[in-house]
């Protein structure tokens, strides 16, 4: 049975409890309810439905505080709160089986201090605030979709989960953030949605590795996404073509030995201003899908580290700032851009540096792309290449006069050098410039190219 509704309580009551599935039902029309521990049993706990009793609390005008827990054993818990929710370190809720939690705030927050969890084992969580949402620990072997519909989804925690689920679905709205640079929201999720209406989005999956739905900020233009998987990969959920994460500056990090950013069969598709992606030796395998993108730094582990693969579609890419480190760093490394008109890797003004054993450079669209390795393009005439370097430019729309393949290095000399004012050749096709020319090609008479391409003004045509 239900335990019946006792109608104009104005005092304080002790625990309520039920036997036999029996649900419980409280609601007030105007006034507050706050549940601390009864005298029933000393278990801090308030409202107790046995077996797969049903409970709702509803305030219709009021706040709803938990200083006590409200738990069934398998059955539906549904929460409402007027102006708010508000759980105390002691105020957990929970639900075995396939039990469900929703937890509405009809205005304002739901908060959740440090230490308050909120439990269901296979069933869904669901939170809903008009304003804020503050986690404490959301935990299910189910999905966990979490809405401030026009505030900021915060981490109240100290570092580990503030959300367990296999979906998470995040959504804040107005001008409100998930998480924050200070303190980022922790979880620990297979598969992950996010959006905010131009806010930052800062998150860190703590454990496995996340998959990737939609992350976004809304575009290119408003809020930055910083994405991070300890000890796993950040891949794509599905196989499209579509964008998975979009911000202004999006940050991305994998870490543990293995662990990449997007996969080889399947690059992770992203919109983004800015990018910087970095793992500790596992893969990249990135593609910017409209309007290119520039590189802050891009490292898979370095040198002796894996893969980058590295596509803009219908866009340059090009140096976020302008220094000379490494902008795109890792073993293998290849570069392409793609798209109906030419769109350049790099500047003649401002180079991309690289930083590779193999460098497979494309360019699609038919662009000039202008490239820096090993300091060549700044330096004097003793700075040389990287010795063994291998250098595939197959996919280039013309041949380059930087050299085919670099083996033991290539030394720059004056006439070389001379020749970094590119500005003159432009409209003669795309250069590929690293600021030196391979011996290949300077065997007498200088320029001559093997297959006897026209020559003008010392580009090959």
């Amino acid at each position: 049975g239900t335990t019946p509704i006792v109608n104009d309580v104005t005092d304080q009551q002790s625990d309520l409890v039920t036997s036999n599935n029996g649900s419980i039902v409280v609601r007030t029309t105007d006034g507050s309810i706050t549940l601390n521990d009864g005298t029933y049993t000393a278990d801090n706990k308030a409202v107790i439905a046995g077996g797969t009793g049903n409970i709702l609390l509803s305030v219709g005008n009021g706040l709803l505080t938990l200083n006590a827990g409200v738990a069934s054993s398998g059955g539906n818990i549904v929460l409402i709160g007027g102006t708010g929710v508000s759980s105390s370190a002691g105020g957990d809720v929970s639900t075995t089986g396939g039990g469900t939690i929703d937890v509405t705030a009809t205005t304002g927050d739901i908060t959740m201090a440090n230490g308050a969890v909120y439990s269901a084992v296979n069933g869904n969580i669901s939170l809903l605030a008009a304003s804020n949402v503050t986690l404490g620990l959301v935990t299910t072997g189910g999905n966990v979709s979490v809405t401030a519909t026009n505030g900021s989804i915060l981490d109240n925690g100290t570092g580990s989960e503030s959300t367990i689920g296999h979906t998470i679905n995040l959504l804040a709205g107005g001008s409100g953030t998930i998480g924050s640079a200070a303190h980022v929201l922790n979880i620990n999720g297979q598969e992950l949605n996010a959006q905010t209406s131009g806010g930052n989005i800062s998150i860190t999956d703590l454990a496995g590795g996340v998959a990737v739905g939609l992350v976004t900020t809304g575009g290119t233009t408003a809020g930055d996404v910083t994405l991070r998987a300890n000890n796993g990969s950040i891949t794509e959920l599905g196989s499209d073509s579509a964008a998975d994460i979009v911000g202004n500056t999006i940050t991305l990090a994998a870490t543990g030995t293995g662990s990449s950013i997007g996969l080889a069969a399947n690059p992770l598709e992203i919109d983004a201003a800015v990018l910087n992606a970095n793992t500790q030796g596992g893969g990249i395998w990135l593609t910017d899908v409209a309007g290119g993108v520039a590189v802050g730094e891009v490292n898979a582990g370095g040198k002796t580290g894996g893969t980058v693969v590295l596509i803009a579609n219908n866009g340059p890419i090009t140096e976020y700032g302008n220094d000379p480190e490494d902008d795109i760093v890792g073993r293998d490394v290849t570069i392409d851009i793609t798209g109906p008109t030419p769109y350049n890797l790099g500047t003649l003004g401002n180079m991309v540096e690289i930083g590779a054993q193999i460098l497979r450079l494309g360019n699609s669209s038919g662009g000039y792309v202008f490239f820096d390795m090993n300091g060549t393009a700044n330096q004097l005439p003793t700075k040389h290449l990287p010795d063994g370097l291998i250098l595939d430019y197959a996919n280039l729309p013309k041949l380059i006069i930087s050299g085919a393949q670099v083996l033991g290095g290539a030394m720059i000399d004056e006439l070389n050098y001379s020749l970094r004012d590119l500005s003159e050749f432009e409209p003669y096709g795309p250069v590929v410039y690293s600021g030196f020319l391979n011996a290949s090609i300077q065997d007498p008479p200088l320029f001559e190219n093997a297959d006897s391409s026209t020559l003008r003004d010392g580009v090959i045509q």
